[in-house]
């Protein structure tokens, strides 16, 4: 493992406990200069979180209005903007439902049961 994978690691534990604990005035800019990460790191590690807490959402291929507002929540708190938030999204329900796909081909056929779950997943990501 690299020094700068190493550094994305430990950030990302100690940004997953600041915003455990966090209310609503913590400010990422502040918990960055105090890190001492580069601010191109932090914001990496900003937008995986992001699309993992969304991605997450998903499992059960709906989005509910506590999911979803656990997610504005973290866009919040990390200073991502409502623009930024939802390319992060569209990027990671799009890999969520290539993978879920590739998994559904990976017999050869798709059942009924595997298409009806990937139309489920395609109607969360749509109401998004």
């Amino acid at each position: 493992m690299d020094e700068s994978t190493e550094i994305e690691i430990l950030f990302r534990k100690r940004l997953i406990t600041a915003l455990n604990a966090a209310k609503e005035d913590f400010e990422f800019s502040n918990f960055v200069s105090e890190s001492k990460v580069s601010r191109a790191t932090a914001d990496k590690v900003a937008e995986k979180l992001l699309a993992q807490v969304f991605v997450k959402s998903l499992d059960d291929r709906v989005i509910t209005d506590k999911e979803r507002a656990k997610t504005d929540r973290v866009a919040r708190l990390l200073g991502i903007t409502s623009d930024r938030k939802k390319a992060i999204l569209d990027r990671a329900g799009k890999s969520k439902y290539r993978d879920e796909l590739a998994a559904a081909r990976a017999d050869g056929t798709i059942t009924a049961e595997e298409r009806q779950q990937l139309q489920h997943l395609v109607g969360a990501l749509i109401d998004q």
